[in-house]
């Protein structure tokens, strides 16, 4: 597990505020441009979902997307530190995050803003029982979060955001929705400036919860998703659980992590250009990760007969009849008529230069095609320079396992040594890049 640790997201506001004697209610949060940096994020407009108490975003709001471009027109309105959080956000592959504040002592978790007009006091995300799982791991190992009666009383020390309080433009949600990546808001405690003294304290209430939720990262499902064909990792793949409505990707080596609740799940895979597939009945259990291993069959343009194009299907009829004798002879008969003709019409006439250029680029034309070999068209994938991996048969399983999956404790997406033993077939190794806990 790689972990990213952001010391302070507001280092001029914290360090005027600290220096205070006295701390109004609500003063730190405000950068030196006195922006709360907790609302400058992205606004997130949700709506309902299919399931009667669920929002989800609106379909403008798609983590598969997750691109630095669709905010460069709107760059002015964030604030640099929170421009250089949402890079930060794009260019890793977080899976679990930690938004640590004070104030409070509780656990949070999305969604922090509302539907418009709803009179619900919860606002509740497709991953709601995940979310609540990742509370509770962190709550119930602190030494007294759990106990939910300290300044603020909250069940079992955890809330959903907007049922504490409605945020528009929070770290939480920007992070739920824009990336793979699920993060909780954590109060770490009633007093948001703790004296020097008291920070010994601080840790030893934080210190285990903190582990606790780092090893919430190893549950759910992983893997990685590859071409059939060339055993070349894909990235950008839509990874879908089905009564889920939020999707994560795969990153650049193919992998992917999705955190989830333990129960049993149907998981499908798309990729524009490819044949989606899906796996069933996947076991998620509390003790460990499910390996998962897609591998994409590409959609072959020309060798889906149904799928030539109008335009394709003109040039063959063309080339069949070019390349016949008579034809040929036929056609440049014809044109060396009307070449004949225009000049007996006209020899200055626009028309006699213009039907001579034709004429010369269609000879030209047939010409080539006359000489061209018999053999058809490249593949558009002939055209992808992939670098085959040393693989045995195509053909044979990947798993041992019916249902295409595994449960092993490792908390990396490549396999561990139990699982090589288990399976000769490893498409892909890779040492770098292993998606991270922020």
């Amino acid at each position: 597990v790689r972990i990213h640790i952001m010391p302070t997201m507001n280092p001029d506001g914290f360090e005027y505020e600290y220096k205070q004697t006295k701390h109004a209610v609500g003063d730190g949060r405000f950068n030196a441009k006195k922006i709360d940096l907790n609302q400058n994020f992205p606004h997130i407009e949700l709506e309902q979902s299919s399931k009667k108490d669920e929002a989800i975003p609106k379909k403008e709001y798609n983590n598969n997307e997750n691109n630095l471009d669709k905010f460069t027109k709107k760059q002015n309105q964030f604030q640099p530190e929170v421009q250089a959080a949402i890079h930060w956000s794009l260019i890793y592959p977080f899976v679990l995050s930690g938004n640590l504040h004070g104030g409070a002592l509780v656990a949070q978790y999305p969604f922090d803003n509302r539907i418009k007009d709803s009179k619900i006091a919860e606002s509740k995300s497709p991953d709601d029982a995940t979310f609540k799982m990742l509370a509770n791991s962190y709550s119930k190992a602190h030494t007294k979060m759990f106990e939910g009666n300290s300044c603020v009383i909250f069940r079992d020390g955890t809330t959903n955001g907007a049922a504490w309080r409605v945020i528009e433009g929070g770290m939480q949600d920007w992070s739920y929705v824009f990336t793979s990546d699920m993060e909780l808001t954590i109060e770490l405690g009633c007093d948001k400036y703790p004296d020097e003294k008291n920070l010994q304290n601080y840790w030893n209430g934080n210190k285990g919860a903190l582990l606790a939720f780092i090893t919430q990262v190893v549950y759910g499902i992983r893997g990685f998703v590859f071409d059939s064909r060339t055993k070349t990792p894909l990235s950008g793949v839509v990874i879908h659980v089905h009564g889920i409505e939020h999707n994560v990707t795969t990153y650049r080596d193919g992998d992917f992590f999705r955190l989830l609740s333990p129960g049993i799940y149907d998981i499908t895979v798309e990729r524009i250009g490819y044949e989606s597939e899906t796996k069933e009945n996947i076991f998620v259990t509390n003790q460990s990760s499910t390996y998962v291993e897609f591998k994409l069959k590409r959609i072959d343009f020309y060798d889906d007969k149904q799928n030539i194009s109008q335009l394709q299907t003109l040039y063959n009829q063309s080339k069949t009849f070019i390349r016949r004798p008579i034809f040929f002879v036929m056609l440049a008969s014809i044109c060396g008529s009307y070449i004949n003709f225009f000049q007996i019409i006209n020899k200055h006439s626009m028309y006699f230069y213009l039907v001579l250029t034709l004429s010369v680029i269609f000879g030209i034309v047939a010409f080539y095609v006359r000489r061209r070999s018999f053999s058809s068209l490249r593949r558009f994938t002939d055209s992808q320079q992939y670098e085959l991996l040393t693989q045995g048969d195509d053909n044979l399983p990947l798993m041992h396992q019916s249902n295409g999956h595994q449960s092993i404790r490792n908390t990396h997406a490549m396999r561990g040594e139990s699982e090589d033993e288990a399976d000769e077939h490893t498409l892909f190794t890779s040492n770098i890049d292993v998606p991270m806990i922020s």
